[in-house]
């Protein structure tokens, strides 16, 4: 390639004016290298990524970000860590770059710019200078379009101001999109080059795959039409579904693909990474490419790479619906939900999606900008949500409530919102706003699956929804049934079946689910990929792999297959050869498999399992054929090597043991165990196979000689082998150590070197050394070994993990690391030879595989060839010829790559590699976890030889014990034949005579110990039992008691009624005592009220109408006055004029109260007028506009208070129904004896009469009769353990076989007990019965039953007395036993019949108490409700309570007022009187026809200055201010004072007491001003009063209004709470057209037939009365019209009157009067439409002023004239009137006498006609009883009882409207009676 010409200065300076653009954009923006707005290296782009991302936040934009850290750069570095914060710790925690400040990254970025100016330099190279400059100047350009955009599209502040509209600017913005230049990347930064040790991609290619990652959610797609995309380790695949053509393709870099998702074009698929800060790529279809061809730049691809999505790999993502975003979750540790702009490689939103895995992420197909993720242990619902900083990504959890929590797998979308989503425990949780709507399961509670819930998906065409999950079912639902799911009757389930139920395979675990239209793809956990056809749902296997890692892989000596082992329990057999690429065998066990190797042979292949098994499984046709199975370890196998000669076998295992097997015909003979430092992890042979190489997990390294066969292996197969060890952490410590010490003497050396002369003086001795470390560190896991090509003391070994990466050659004679070979970068995880010695095999932690010659040190140091084949750590191994690597990750996924090496070359297989038939039975298999391994078997066998010859030693004895004991009875059974004289006594046949007793004794200490033993249970039972009676029993007022009936064989039980709880009990007591004080006022009669006033000293009252007690009517008290004295009669005058003037005040004082006959009370009004507006309207509570009475106002107290009531009444209901039934069981337990005494008395009568007859009566005991029996122990339960024991023990005796002798087996038993057993020995029981017979009680003698005998014994015949005797005693006896059955028939079915009543009663209260607890339910509900509105009611009710305090103390104060007002009104007719008594004074002393009475009478008028009289206490300043206000009000009075003179010839006397009586009348004319001033102010405050009173009583309406619409609110909520109603079936009429009753009863309303009848009665009336209405109407309209003529008439005339009236004025005076109080009456008149009479009455009046005023200059006051004239006759009228009352008293008399026989004739009428009532009443109920029998008697067959039953109660209610009419004529009569009563003697004209 050419070189490019070198740029000349101006160009450089060109580019670095770029560059310094590039710096300084970067320094502006906060995020050093932010990927979209640069095309520079990307080296700087990676770098920098991490750190941006780090200072975003979970719900912060790109936007916002960079403001933020624009703002950071400004601020101080803890202010930029503050607005660098996140959301949630962990995030915070997992990524330690993002609490960097933005002037460090900035500082960092500046340091970076001579790097960058580096970069371009070395890309400037590559280019053209032309190329450059327009690369910058495009760089410059786009850098502005994004950031316009980006202002655009978070704020739109900018767009705002130019007057843009938001669909102009996102045109614009689409615009730039199109015109947007691509981005372009250089392949070579994608994928690493190879180092200087590594060999070209090309030495080795892809060949095939095999397997993909079952356990992957979602991994799977359809491409097109029937291909399929996934992923497999390192690779992305696809796969014909019908031709089964698979292609591979592998990914750039990475440790894997993690997920993939295909957009809904199928034109592009998102490929996400694995690793440390894994990538997104996105590729075309189906060129499965990641760039696509024809850029403008021939050295850089046009590629969509999306990076900074996570830090370590991607949990799931997914494409939007239209295509344009792409959403990815990443998994531990940052759990990232990011939402990509994927076309322009930008984030656009991002946010924390929880702190656990992801395992789905979802777009809404319905809504916008709304995702769902769910996962571990949660749901969570998005919504990308516009705030004032730009869009932002908010969750929100779904909240589980009451259901469990759980995983979820896989959900869906409902059109309308809601979310279906499965769980673990295979229900359905239906989702609606973020919380559970309700749960999904079949009929019966069963879930809807058995298992996880893994796929669940709509079918939109169909409306169906289709579940699958780990039961290996697909279940298809109905949607609609679905979508309308609720919870029914409260319980939070909802049970549905299923449409289809189809079972896809058994075992099968569906991960996936893809749905064509005649097929399934299923993806199984459990590894296969199912195609099931439809609609047969037949299932075909497409693929079948390893469904876990693949823990186990060799390559076949000499042919191109390979043997995999899995933690799935399966050993696969792959064929990898071009053309023959598939699985040939597959055989699955009971556990999983830990390592395999083939046998030299290449016929069988060794595999060990975790449960310690080892079996060889030789290669059959078609099938693996278990060859042989043994189980030499206990725990898993980890490591098989065979030697290099193949004779020997060792087996590695976690059990920390190697054991060894010898080669034969017959298979692998063991040989025995060697037991290692610690769990063995891998094993390899030297070359001379004498020796074995052994790693351990606890990084050891031990080299065992193997055992040559002559070790004694009979008693166990533990070896005792020689061998050495090396600790590996022990060698390395003393390395360094000696490291250390080497570099100390260095120093020291170099020091002494440098100071010849020894230490300055300023310098201090070099540090001694530190000791060693005492901190223990984990030791190394051994990986593999290596025996060392030459040295057979050197070997190789390579450990786990990243601590000690590479290979370590080590000496074991010298036991140190001799040096250190790397081989890969991380740790290794398996590294194996090839089978030709030439080439090493490495698999590593991270899933890269390697390459590398072996065999020399010229060769180990050559180039390898490795490639990232596996997605974690790997097994790798090559073929049999070197040209094939195979290698098998934790993903189950099985790789070969085709190897393109020097001198390798590929081979075709060996002939005898090919597989033989089977032949011979395969041998048992262990399937057993309990199954003993070889060592277990043979110390197993030992104890069973030991043990049998201990058994044999003990049969041994026991014989010699039975011979012992036989010999023994022969000497008792000789010694019991020979003569009594010559026997031995029993004691002395003893042995040991104390033995017995020393049994006694140590049996009775037994028994004392297991007392003592057992005294701890029993004291634990006495507390549990104590604690069940106390949670069970104690809370119990009445258990279930059974009462059975005497012979119907129906029982009655109590209700299980609980105590009232304590609360409950309080608050019913508390209630009852409020209600108590609340009725104890109104329940005193008015007697009793009397009696406690007179007991308290108050008086009673007395009653203006209460006649006195003196004055009575009768003669005799009168006669009594008369004969008193004149002293006595005058003084009882006195007394009686007296009280008849307080009475006459008292009437005066309360007819001053009584209302004006025209007064109507506005509320009595108001009240009238509802009642007449709501007559027969029935108000429903459901109307809106319905208004809650005040007494029915309910509120939480009251509700409360309601179900108290109704508990309590339950409860009492209960308690009394219960009491009947224990009343029962009483009377039941009382007949007892009497009935028994009656049967046995029949029984005897029977057996009197020779009678055999079935038992009258038995008696049945119940135990649920009396449950509190329960604990008590009495014979019969004893009798019955110990039967139970007795038979305990002959089943052990039984079961034990011989005892050993006398001294074990059975207990001797008791004698009772043998009593009881033996049937020849008589019990005391049974003696009674054995000596009288059954048939008899004991002494008596039977001679009833025994014929008459003589002395000799013949029979003689009865006499006829005789016989009549006994004629008459069996009479006697049948007519005693016909009494006692009757009495018994008659006890036994009076009981019976009281069960029935209880029974029915129990019934009617059953269903009246669930009735009642159905409406506890609903006042609950209610509570609940009014608990919600109770804080707003006791607001209102306390403003109302305020108002009406308010108004009630403005009401005070008004009376107060109205007191105060009365009081001064009298004040003021008090001195109006004691002014006319001073004038009438004059009068006398001054007498009309006095000479000077003008003279006199103007002084007495006349007004004079006057001094006010001043009190005491004040002082001299307020006299002058007074004196002053005197001046000031005394200016209108004469000043002429000289002129109160005495008149000439007028008695001086006299004149001087009219000044004095000018005086007194001056007195009360300043006592009536100032009463008139007082009640003027009096006026002014009431009036004052009246005006708070108005705006009080409005604010009270106000408050009333609002409370109302508060009712009204509250009643609309309560009516929302559904009333449970139970109705018969002949109270239903409702029927619908076709005569049955509707389905739905929703829309119908309850209603009385009575109710609905007065409704039709009063449409009739109200139309009656609209009729009425009308007529009226047209009437008054009529008069209207009359009156309103009338009107104008009057009118007219009193204009007339007016003109007459100014007419006259003219004439007289010559000008009209216009004073107010003359012309005002006309005026109003005209304006208040006052009556013609009233205005001529005002006429006469005004013209009598007149008139006086004209004649005597003043207004004549006619009451005053009546008061001062004296008129003569006065005595004569008082005498007349005297008369007149003693006449009217006499008539008086003679009507109440005659009223008094009026009522009693009305009394005797009244009677009479109520006689006749009640006998038309009698009359016609036996009327209306003969027509029912003749209607009866003529319609029984066809009658219809509920018809019958309807017509005869509107017959009953006809009949009681009768009575009630009338009782309403009766009461009406008798208020007419008392009217005519109260309204006194009926004056007659004569």
């Amino acid at each position: 390639m050419a070189e490019n010409p070198v740029p000349s200065t101006a160009d450089d300076a060109a580019v670095e004016e770029v560059v310094d653009q590039l710096v300084l954009r970067e320094a502006e923006q906060g995020a050093a290298g932010r990927e979209d707005l640069f095309d520079g290296p990307t080296e700087l782009v990676a770098s920098s990524i991490p750190a941006a991302g780090a200072l975003l936040g979970d719900d912060v934009d790109l936007a916002a970000a960079n403001s933020v850290m624009s703002q950071s750069m400004e601020q101080s570095p803890a202010a930029s860590e503050s607005a660098g914060n996140v959301e949630d710790a962990s995030f915070k925690d997992g990524d330690t770059e993002g609490s960097s400040s933005g002037a460090t990254k900035l500082a960092a970025n500046r340091e970076n710019e001579v790097q960058s100016e580096t970069d371009l330099e070395l890309l400037a190279r590559h280019k053209t200078k032309e190329q450059e400059i327009v690369e910058s100047e495009e760089v410059v350009a786009r850098m502005e379009r994004i950031e316009q955009r980006s202002r655009l599209g978070f704020t739109g502040e900018e767009a705002k101001a130019e007057g843009q509209s938001a669909a102009e600017v996102e045109q614009q913005e689409e615009e730039e999109e199109e015109e947007e230049e691509p981005r372009y990347y250089d392949p070579a930064t994608l994928d690493s080059p190879p180092g200087p040790s590594e060999l070209p991609s090309s030495s080795g290619r892809l060949l095939c795959s095999f397997g993909l990652d079952g356990s992957k959610r979602g991994a799977m797609d359809y491409i097109a039409e029937d291909v399929l995309i996934f992923p497999a380790a390192n690779t992305v695949q696809t796969l014909n579904v019908r031709t089964m053509v698979q292609i591979q393709m592998q990914i750039f870099v990475g440790q894997g693909v993690s997920t993939i998702t295909v957009h809904s074009s199928r034109q592009w698929f998102a490929v996400c990474e694995k690793g440390v800060n894994p990538s997104v790529f996105m590729y075309t279809y189906p060129a499965l490419q990641l760039y696509k061809e024809g850029g403008n730049n021939t050295l850089s691809l046009e590629m969509k790479i999306l990076r900074g999505g996570t830090e370590r790999l991607f949990g799931c993502a997914v494409f939007s619906h239209d295509g344009r975003e792409l959403a990815t979750v990443g998994g531990y540790p940052d759990y990232w939900l990011t939402v990509w702009d994927w076309r322009h490689e930008a984030i656009k939103l991002r946010a924390k999606a929880f702190s656990q895995d992801v395992f789905k992420v979802c777009f809404s197909p319905s809504f916008a900008g709304q995702l769902i993720t769910s996962g571990t242990g949660h749901i969570r619902f998005w919504k990308m949500a516009a705030t004032f900083t730009g869009l932002k990504l908010q969750g929100q959890l779904g909240k589980f409530g009451a259901v469990p929590l759980s995983d979820i797998s896989g959900f869906v979308e409902l059109p309308d919102g809601k979310v279906l989503s499965g769980t673990e425990s295979g229900r359905l949780l239906l989702w609606d706003g973020g919380f559970i709507k309700c749960e999904i399961t079949r009929p019966g509670g069963i879930p809807c699956h058995v298992g996880n819930v893994e796929c669940v998906q709509l079918d939109r065409k169909r409306r169906q929804l289709i579940t699958a999950g780990h039961d290996g079912y697909a279940r298809i639902w109905d949607f609609d049934a679905l979508d309308g799911a609720d919870q029914v009757d409260d319980k939070p389930t909802f049970e549905m079946a299923p449409l289809e139920e189809n079972f896809i395979g058994e075992g099968v675990r569906c991960k996936t689910l893809l749905r064509e239209q005649d097929h399934w793809i299923v993806q199984d956990e459990r590894g296969a990929v199912l195609r099931v056809a439809l609609p047969t749902f037949r299932s075909t296997r497409l693929l079948e792999f390893h469904s876990g890692p693949i823990t186990g892989l060799d390559t076949h000596p000499g042919d191109h297959v390979v043997a995999t082992a899995g933690e799935d329990a399966t050993v696969r057999l792959y064929s990898y050869i071009d053309g023959a690429q598939k699985q040939l065998l597959c055989r699955a066990f009971n556990r999983g498999a830990r390592c395999c190797a083939w046998a030299p042979d290449g016929r069988t292949l060794l595999v060990g399992f975790a449960d310690g098994v080892l079996r060889a499984l030789a290669r059959a046709p078609g099938a693996w054929r278990l060859a042989q199975v043994v189980k030499p370890h206990t725990g898993a196998i980890t490591c098989l090597a065979l030697s290099v000669d193949g004779q020997h076998l060792a087996t590695g295992s976690d059990d920390g043991t190697i054991f060894f097997f010898q080669a034969a015909e017959s298979g692998w003979n063991p040989v025995g165990y060697f037991v290692a430092p610690g769990p063995v992890s891998c094993a390899t042979w030297h070359a001379d196979s004498q020796r074995l190489l052994v790693g351990c997990r606890s990084g050891h390294i031990s080299e065992v000689t193997r055992p040559v066969g002559n070790e004694d292996t009979s008693r166990t197969l533990s070896l005792d082998l020689p061998s050495t060890t090396f600790n590996f952490l022990a060698a390395q410590q003393a390395a360094a150590a000696r490291a250390a010490a080497a570099e100390r003497e260095a120093a020291a050396k170099k020091r002494a070197e440098e100071n010849p002369d020894g230490l300055a003086l300023d310098e201090e001795p070099a540090p001694p050394a530190p000791p060693s470390q005492s901190v223990p560190e984990d030791p190394p896991a051994v990986g593999a070994l290596l025996r060392h090509e030459k040295n057979p003391n050197f070997f190789y070994v390579s450990f786990r993990g990243e601590k000690h990466p590479g290979m370590y050659v080590c000496n074991f004679s010298g036991g140190e690391i001799v040096e250190r070979k790397l081989l890969e970068a991380g740790g290794l995880r398996g590294v194996s030879v090839s089978r030709g010695g030439q080439f090493l095999a490495v698999g590593g932690e991270e899933g890269k595989v390697r390459v590398q010659p072996w065999g020399s040190p010229e060769r180990a140091r050559a180039q390898g060839w490795q490639s990232p084949a596996q997605d974690g750590a790997c097994l790798a191994a090559a073929s049999f010829d070197d040209a094939f690597l195979l290698s098998g990750g934790a993903s189950g996924v099985l790789l070969v790559h085709r190897l393109s090496l020097d001198g390798v070359a590929e081979r075709s297989s060996v002939p005898d590699s090919v597989p033989a038939e089977s032949s011979g039975q395969e041998p048992a298999d262990i399937t057993e976890e309990s199954a003993y391994s070889l060592e277990d078997a043979k110390q197993k066998e030992e104890a069973d030889k030991l043990r049998a010859a201990a058994l044999r030693r003990q049969m041994s004895v026991k014989e010699q014990l039975a011979e012992i004991r036989q010999e023994l009875r022969e000497e008792i059974e000789r010694n019991r034949n020979l003569p009594p004289g010559q026997r031995v006594a029993p004691e002395e046949m003893e042995v040991d005579p104390g033995l017995r007793s020393m049994m006694a004794a140590e049996v009775e200490s037994h028994v004392a110990l297991a007392h003592r033993e057992l005294e701890w249970e029993t004291e634990k039972a006495n507390v549990a039992l104590a604690k069940l009676r106390r949670h069970f029993l104690e809370p119990l007022e009445t258990e279930r008691i059974v009462v059975d009936a005497l012979s119907s064989g129906r029982h009655v039980s109590t209700f299980q009624t609980l105590r009232l709880n304590a609360d409950v009990q309080a608050a019913i007591a508390a209630l009852d005592a409020s209600e108590m004080l609340r009725r104890q006022p109104s329940m005193m009669t008015p007697g009793s009220r009397r009696r406690t006033r007179e007991a308290q000293g108050i008086p009673s009252p007395s009653y203006p109408n209460t006649p006195s007690p003196h004055l009575n009517h009768s003669g005799e008290s009168i006669r009594e006055v008369r004969e008193e004295s004149a002293a006595a009669k005058q003084a009882q005058r006195k007394k009686l004029r007296e009280m008849r003037e307080v009475r006459e005040q008292q009437w005066a004082v309360f007819n001053k109260t009584r209302p004006d006959p025209a007064y109507e009370n506005p509320a009595d009004l108001a009240a009238i007028q509802a009642g007449w507006d709501t007559l027969g309207d029935f108000k429903l509570k459901s109307d809106p506009e319905y208004i809650v009475p005040e007494a029915q106002r309910i509120d939480a107290g009251k509700k409360h208070a309601q179900m108290l009531r109704l508990t309590e009444a339950m409860h009492r209901h209960t308690r009394a129904f219960n009491l009947q039934v224990l009343n029962l069981r009483t009377r039941r337990e009382g007949a007892r004896g009497a009935l028994e005494a009656d049967v046995e008395r029949v029984r005897a009568i029977n057996k009197l009469l020779g009678l055999e007859e079935p038992p009258l009566f038995e008696w049945h005991s119940n135990a649920r009769e009396r449950p509190e029996a329960r604990e008590e122990v009495g014979e019969r339960e004893l009798a019955e353990f110990r039967k139970q024991q007795r038979q305990a023990a002959r089943d052990a005796k039984n079961q034990g076989g011989k005892g050993l002798g006398g001294f074990g087996g059975q207990a001797a038993s008791s004698p009772e007990a043998d009593a009881e057993e033996e049937p020849g020995v008589l019990s005391p029981t049974t003696l009674n019965t054995a000596e009288h017979g059954p048939g008899t009680k004991a002494g008596s003698s039977g001679k009833e039953n025994t014929p008459r005998r003589g002395k000799k014994g013949r029979e003689y015949r009865k006499s006829d007395l005789e016989i009549a005797e006994q004629d008459a005693a069996e009479r006697r006896l049948r007519h005693e036993k016909a009494a006692l059955v009757a009495k018994v028939a008659r006890a036994i079915a009076g009981f019976d019949a009281d069960v029935d009543r209880l029974r029915t009663e129990k019934l009617s209260l059953k269903a009246k108490l669930q009735a009642a607890e159905g409406r506890m339910l609903v006042m609950q509900k209610e509570l609940d409700l009014l608990k919600e509105f109770e804080k707003k009611d006791h607001m209102l009710n306390s403003k109302s309570a305020a108002k009406k305090a308010e108004q009630e103390e403005l009401g005070k104060k008004a009376d107060e007022l109205d007191e105060k007002l009365e009081a001064k009104q009298a004040e003021l007719s008090a001195g109006a009187a004691a002014k006319a008594e001073l004038l009438a004074e004059f009068d006398r002393l001054v007498d009309p026809g006095h000479s000077h009475r003008e003279a006199l009478l103007k002084v007495y008028n006349k007004k004079v200055k006057r001094v006010k009289k001043k009190e005491n206490n004040r002082g001299a300043d307020e006299d002058e201010d007074e004196s002053d206000e005197e001046e000031s009000d005394d200016e209108d009075l004469d000043d002429d004072e000289e002129g109160d003179t005495c008149p000439a010839g007028c008695e001086r006397a006299t004149f001087d007491n009219v000044c004095q009586l000018r005086e007194k009348k001056l007195d009360q004319d300043d006592l009536i001003a100032d009463v008139t001033k007082a009640m003027e102010a009096l006026k002014r405050e009431q009036d004052a009063l009246a005006k708070k009173l108005k705006t009080v009583e409005a604010a009270m309406k106000a408050v009333e209004k609002e409370m109302d619409d508060f009712q009204k609110e509250k009643q609309g909520a309560l009516n929302q709470i559904d009333v449970a109603l139970t109705l018969s079936l002949h109270q239903i009429q409702h029927l619908s057209s076709e005569g049955r009753l509707p389905d739905d009863l929703s829309s119908s309303l309850v209603f009385s037939n009575g109710a609905l009848a007065r409704l039709g009665a009063r449409v009739r009336e109200l139309g009656d009365e609209k009729s009425a209405l009308r007529l009226a109407q047209r009437d008054l309209h009529r008069q209207h019209l009359g009156l309103h003529k009338q009107k104008k008439e009057k009118e007219k005339k009193i204009a007339e009157l007016q003109q007459r009236a100014v007419d006259v004025q003219m004439l007289k005076f010559g000008q009209s009067t216009s004073k107010g109080d003359v012309s005002e009456p006309g005026k109003e008149a005209g304006h208040s439409l006052l009556c013609f009479g009233e205005l001529k009455i005002a006429e006469w009046q005004q013209r009598a002023v007149d008139f006086q005023m004209l004649k005597i200059e003043q207004v004549i006051d006619l009451k005053l004239l009546e008061a001062v004239g004296d008129s003569a006759g006065a005595e004569e009228l008082r005498a007349s009137l005297a008369e007149q009352e003693r006449v009217h008293a006499r008539e008086l008399g003679e009507w109440k006498r005659a009223i008094d026989r009026a009522t009693d004739v009305l009394a005797d009428v009244t009677a009479e006609n109520t006689a006749c009532l009640n006998r038309a009443a009698e009359l016609g109920e036996q009327h209306q009883r003969l027509e029912q029998g003749l209607v009866a008697t003529q319609h029984s067959v066809l009658a219809d009882a509920v018809s019958m039953k309807r017509k005869e109660a509107e017959e009953r209610d006809k009949m009681v409207q009768v009575v009630n009419d009338q009782a309403g004529e009766l009461e009406q009569l008798k208020a007419e009676i008392r009217v005519l009563k109260s309204k006194g003697p009926i004056k007659t004209r004569v």
